[in-house]
């Protein structure tokens, strides 16, 4: 998608900032690695940062990964820069021999942990050198953004920073201060990271976190660098230009996202479906692939035509699919930070959204807290207190009728200000 195409999408820029265009030159290059052509959730939040700066008529370009063989799905657009990347198969799907050479290849890279792929490194800062040659970009007016994680995209950074100390360097951390790391000595690998992530924010002018990671941050050993540290928020509250559909009759409910074991299980939304079905005409749609697919296709054959599953679809199509439901269903994670882009693009779509958690700690509770049109039950309340709730929060529902729908969304995008790329945008450009 060409950044002209992306303008014309956009059309005009929203009055929620006061931006004067002119005052500023900078060019803007984001190290994304995983930005094209499967981009990962990460990449999802740069993409509608490099749209709102293309509103703004900025110049941006992405150096990304180039896998190989994935060549004829690139994006054609001359601001996406492709790296050339060999393939990484994951560990448990290699054959013996891979798995021997990635343990090898694991052992051979701890004394430069968290930096797996050194290769990478300088491939990356060979094509960002020849960008600047070619492009003829002064070194003064380039802002750097390193997407965090991968660890490679910082230490890319810092290396160009370090090297052209004229240049702006922000680090974008969206996924918190976790190593990730899940096996065994864990700790020496958090601790290794974080040796390495305080030489690097000493050197980035500027540090975005998440507003989810606040508190846990200025708690740390990071709240040395508080004086350089912006808190944004997810940049994903974005106006949907698909039609409403709110004016069914019918009730059609919709889950989309993955199911995992132990971590966000589907037996209880079934099960409240299932007596609520009885109760009232209520149809529910599911669009998941992975774990208890089997099950819930047994579950589909006894329901009669009210539970319908479907393999995962574009995020175009999901976006239009979103908008043709009436409620939309979410379930928090038992033990987990991680907030799913799944939920603002549920807000984005001012539809009611019923949210089924485990406890207080629910990652997604902030922000549907300060949705006015969200149903919260806890499943470790009675089902027929939640059925109650459920049958209350439906009837109530001016939602099942027409409204305007993007007078909704200015409305709340103005209560969840933090949440649109704008905002963060407005905080690129003021550095």
């Amino acid at each position: 998608m060409t950044f002209q195409i992306i303008l014309r999408r956009l059309g005009s820029l929203p009055e929620l900032f006061d931006i004067n265009t002119e005052l500023y030159i900078m060019v803007y290059i984001f190290l994304q690695e995983r930005y094209d052509p499967e981009p990962d959730p990460n990449s999802i939040c740069t993409q509608q940062l490099v749209f709102n700066l293309a509103l703004l008529k900025k110049e941006c370009y992405i150096i990304c990964d180039g896998v190989c063989g994935l060549e004829n799905s690139y994006n054609n657009d001359e601001h996406i820069i492709h790296v050339p990347t060999k393939h990484h198969n994951l560990f448990s799907k290699a054959a013996v021999g891979e798995k021997i050479q990635i343990i090898l290849s694991r052992l051979s890279i701890l004394p430069i942990w968290p930096i797996r792929f050194p290769q990478k490194v300088k491939n990356y800062i060979k094509f960002i050198e020849s960008l600047i040659k070619e492009k003829r970009l002064p070194l003064d007016e380039i802002t750097f953004i390193s997407v965090y994680r991968s660890s490679e995209m910082v230490e890319i950074g810092y290396r160009i920073k370090k090297k052209y100390p004229m240049c702006k360097w922000i680090i974008y951390n969206l996924d918190g201060l976790d190593s990730n790391v899940k096996f065994k000595f864990k700790k020496w690998f958090q601790y290794k990271e974080t040796c390495w992530q305080i030489c690097k924010y000493k050197l980035a002018d500027k540090i975005f976190q998440m507003q989810a990671h606040k508190e846990l941050y200025i708690n740390s050993t990071f709240k040395k660098f508080i004086d350089k540290t912006v808190f944004t928020d997810y940049p994903l509250l974005v106006k949907n230009n698909n039609e409403n559909m709110s004016g069914k009759k019918n009730i059609e409910c919709l889950y989309c996202g993955s199911f995992y074991k132990n971590l966000r299980e589907p037996f209880y939304m079934l099960e409240w479906f299932d007596v609520l079905s009885h109760d009232m005409r209520i149809y529910l749609n599911i669009y998941t692939r992975n774990d208890f697919v089997e099950y819930i296709d047994n579950k589909v054959k006894i329901f009669n035509g009210l539970l319908k599953r479907f393999d995962y679809v574009s995020a175009d199509e999901m976006n239009r699919i979103i908008m043709q439901n009436t409620l939309l269903i979410s379930i928090g994670n038992t033990d987990s930070p991680m907030i799913p882009s799944k939920l603002f693009v549920y807000m984005s779509s001012c539809k009611p959204i019923i949210h089924f958690y485990y406890n207080n700690k629910d990652s997604c509770l902030p922000y549907l807290e300060k949705y006015p049109y969200s149903l919260l039950l806890n499943m470790n309340d009675s089902m027929d207190t939640n059925l109650n709730k459920t049958k209350l929060f439906i009837n109530n529902l001016y939602f099942l009728s027409e409204y305007d729908y993007h007078e909704v969304f200015e409305m709340l995008a103005q209560r969840l200000l933090r949440c649109t790329p704008l905002y963060t945008v407005k905080k690129i450009i003021e550095i």
